[in-house]
């Protein structure tokens, strides 16, 4: 099979057309190793990586065979486009149970405990002005205090559009919660 040191999406086409099998093979691997260190930046998790990858490349095969593809532009470029987003979903699944079982380890104690907070009505009542948030409040403070992401990190996982949305609803988010422990204190 000849092709080009750069494929264009319309020559994948014709490839995969001329055999699907072999030209799945050369895209593996062409693109397998540079979109495991470009993804590293956005993952630290080697099986989300490659999964993400392998997911990317099912969507551009079958973008290409469906046509819903309308450009001419590289296979690389769309391709580490789509496993990126392939890569934002599953961490932001993986981050929504981990948010879960975190908020059910804060019922349990110990990040408060960690927080000294000995008084077990104080402990209730920020527990209590914990769960009175919404999920979106609770996954970023978490993501943020007891996980310890940067702000890129959390803009990213919950999708935000900038630093600063990540920044106005981190505050936001903290004014709620400080609101909802005065209310529990009346």
């Amino acid at each position: 099979m000849n092709y080009k040191p750069e494929i264009d999406l319309f020559e994948l086409k014709r490839l995969f057309r001329d055999d699907t099998e072999q030209t799945m093979a050369l895209i593996y691997k062409k693109y397998r190793g540079a979109f495991i260190k470009f993804a590293k930046q956005y993952c630290k998790n080697d099986i989300l990586i490659i999964d993400g990858f392998q997911d990317a490349v099912i969507a551009l095969y079958q973008n290409l065979i469906e046509n819903k593809i309308s450009s001419n532009g590289s296979v690389k470029a769309y391709l580490f486009e789509i496993g990126k987003h392939k890569l934002y979903n599953c961490i932001r699944k993986e981050e929504n149970n981990r948010s879960v079982e975190t908020l059910n380890q804060l019922k349990q104690n110990p990040i408060i405990e960690q927080q000294s907070i000995e008084n077990p009505e104080q402990k209730n009542a920020m527990l209590m002005a914990i769960e009175k948030l919404g999920k979106t409040c609770q996954r970023l403070l978490i993501l943020f205090y007891y996980r310890n992401y940067s702000i890129n990190a959390i803009m990213h996982t919950l999708n935000m559009k900038n630093e600063n949305s990540v920044k106005a609803n981190k505050s936001r988010c903290i004014k709620q919660l400080k609101a909802n422990l005065v209310k529990s204190k009346v």
